[in-house]
């Protein structure tokens, strides 16, 4: 499944010379995707490099460390409130927020090819963000 989504459009990518630079940040997986564990392996991957990018922060371009100190305290501050809402077990409109954005991030995982696109496709769901992270101080 990321073999044809993902893999092949970077392959192209990176083997174009007038678009090679603006493909710095491609998510290359570490296996090949043409096997049923390198696609698994590809899935996992993705889905880390996209949402908990440890080491996007290391990298040479400034765009890039500041999306992934971005991503970072997003998925964290997101993870504690949702934390905080399972304790809670409150069955409220809340929760399905939740699962809606933390669906579109591993969705988002599995398909994104590059950091770039995955700010860019998670710039439609920042009102669905903005709602859980502030919904406390609207409450009150």
């Amino acid at each position: 499944m990321s073999d044809k989504t993902r893999t092949e459009l970077n392959e192209e990518r990176l083997d174009d010379p007038k678009i090679k630079e603006e493909s710095r940040s491609a998510i290359i997986p570490p296996l090949p995707t043409n096997t049923w564990y390198g696609e698994v392996v590809s899935i996992l991957y993705g889905f880390i490099v996209v949402n908990i990018p440890i080491t996007s922060i290391f990298s040479t371009s400034p765009q890039i460390i500041i999306f992934a100190i971005w991503q970072l305290g997003l998925f964290f501050c997101l993870s504690l409130k949702f934390d905080q809402i399972l304790r809670a077990k409150k069955n409220n409109n809340i929760n399905w927020a939740y699962y809606i954005t933390f669906s579109f991030f591993i969705v988002q995982g599995l398909f994104e090819p590059d950091l770039g696109s995955s700010i860019r496709h998670k710039a439609g769901i920042f009102p669905l963000i903005y709602f859980i992270l502030f919904y406390d101080a609207k409450k009150k």
